[in-house]
This record gives C-alpha cells, structure tokens and sequence, in this order.
C-alpha cells in the first residue's frame, strides 16, 4: 500500500501491506502500516470488502483526519490456494507423460 495508489494519489510517505485469509465464512484481517502523516488510521467497513473480494475488486485503503478519502492505498490479489496448484502440476504431469508415450 502507498500513496501513489490511492485515488487521486498523495504524496504520504505511508506504505502497509495487508494479507486477507478467508477460511470457510471467517476472514481474518492482517494489515501492517507505518509512516502515516494524517493521524490515526480510521476503521474500514467489512462488508464492502467481503463483496469486493468476491467480485475480485478489493483493495484496502487507510483513512486518517488530513486524507479523509484513504492516505495511502493497494489493490488486493488473490493468491492460488495450494490445492488449485496442486491440481494444476498434476494435470500438466500427466499431460506431459501422454506427450512423450505418444
């Protein structure tokens, strides 16, 4: 997260990094950030960001008293569950024996 992501970018010298995990219907929240300029970090509604993740269209954003819009800001990526690569290295295991039995 930084200040040049945020829309209209600042100029803050913020920066954080957030890790999301959703296990079944729990979301766990990890968001580390420092260098902030506006004061405290304002609270973020959870609902917006559970649509958000779900329609692939989440970011987090730090609100504070001088940057009432967000002071610094980052999109969210999804990371590949272990299982879908899992079944990816599988499929292109076996898709690589078929070539060379072929």
């Amino acid at each position: 997260m930084t200040g040049a992501q945020e829309i209209p970018s600042t100029d803050s010298p913020a920066t954080g990094v957030a890790t999301l995990t959703i296990v079944g219907n729990v979301l766990s929240v990890d968001l580390t950030f420092s260098g902030l300029t506006g004061g405290p970090a304002a609270a973020g509604a959870s609902a917006a960001l559970i649509s958000g993740l779900q329609a692939d269209q989440a970011y987090t954003n730090v609100h504070d008293a001088t940057f009432p819009g967000g002071e610094i800001r980052g999109n969210l990526v999804p990371e590949p569950s272990t299982s879908a690569l899992l079944g990816a290295a599988l499929v292109t295991t076996a898709a690589l024996r078929r070539a060379r039995l072929i």
